[in-house]
């Protein structure tokens, strides 16, 4: 997508990464152009992690966080054109959910399609969903149930390509998952199950370059944190392991800037927060050290503003 905000609010150049929340955290700093991180003054109304995010366009260029654990279903926006007023938060129903005495959302993920948004899988507790849900993306903020995938999914990775969405990894609560899922909803029979992952994982980071999907760390069926990384070929269901990143993490988010897949964030194997970052080059083969964040933030949530 493409902006022009005031570059007044921009002091420091344009905006290319947002990163918003983590685990006790509400706060929101972003990635500029001239290589720094800042933190951004609009602080979200409630802590947030293993929430998701999108960026859409109506009038104004949006951000819209989704979710949480314990806290009311609900989704705040942010205006990233203008940015004046914070963010502002509204209520999310979702009426298919299993009745709960205090329904949450956290483990999802959410992507923008079709002039909807997309709310996939996720948890409430220990109650793990096999719903898609399409919220329209206006006030009230209307959803319905889009579809039941063939099992309930949590912590999974999701991305859109060709009009399909790839479902990938992911718990089901009971199991983590090395599997590949495509739903197409043009068909009447809409989900086929694709070649697996070379491994079970969730909680990982995912990001689209090309004709693929980059999988970068997260945790395996074992509990072990990882630092590996895969890239998987949406048209040829191929895959290709690629070196190791250089800390495990898990809970971390990932975007692809200038051709270059960068992972940030998300928590160690002691358990420790990162504010670390780290990108991984195409062509070289290689990664390499990214600034770090300003604070460190696992279960962050991170969308990409291209300007």
């Amino acid at each position: 997508m493409a902006a022009n905000p005031d570059p007044n609010l921009d002091p420091n150049g344009q905006i290319r990464i947002i990163v918003a929340g983590g685990i006790m955290r509400n706060t929101v700093e972003a990635y500029f152009e001239n290589g720094e991180w800042q933190p951004l003054p609009e602080e979200m109304n409630k802590r947030k992690y293993a929430a998701s995010s999108v960026i859409y366009q109506d009038d104004q260029y949006r951000m819209a966080v989704i979710g949480g654990p314990g806290i009311p279903i609900s989704l705040e926006l942010l205006n990233l054109t203008e940015r004046n007023g914070g963010w502002n938060e509204h209520p999310l129903e979702l009426p298919e959910l299993p009745e709960l005495p205090f329904p949450e959302l956290c483990g999802h993920v959410c992507l923008a399609y079709n002039n909807s948004l997309l709310v996939i899988g996720g948890r409430s507790y220990n109650v793990y969903f096999d719903t898609i849900y399409a919220t329209q993306l206006t006030p009230p903020f209307q959803s319905q149930l889009l579809s039941n995938m063939p099992q309930p999914i949590c912590y999974h990775g999701a991305v859109c390509y060709q009009d399909k969405i790839f479902i990938i990894g992911g718990t089901t609560g009971l199991a983590t998952r090395d599997s590949v899922v495509v739903f197409d909803p043009d068909k009447v029979n809409p989900y086929e199950e694709l070649s697996p992952l070379p491994y079970a994982v969730s909680q990982m980071a995912t990001t689209v370059y090309n004709d693929y999907v980059y999988v970068l760390g997260g945790i395996d069926n074992e509990g072990n944190v990882l630092n590996t990384a895969i890239w998987y070929n949406l048209n040829t269901t191929n895959h290709h392991i690629l070196p190791n990143m250089m800390t495990r993490r898990f809970g971390c988010t990932a975007v692809t800037i200038n051709e270059a897949i960068i992972v940030m964030g998300g928590v160690d194997e002691n358990g420790n927060q990162l504010n670390s970052a780290e990108k991984y080059n195409p062509k070289k083969k290689i990664w390499e050290h990214f600034p770090a964040m300003i604070e460190a933030r696992g279960r962050a949530t991170t969308v990409k503003w291209r300007i």
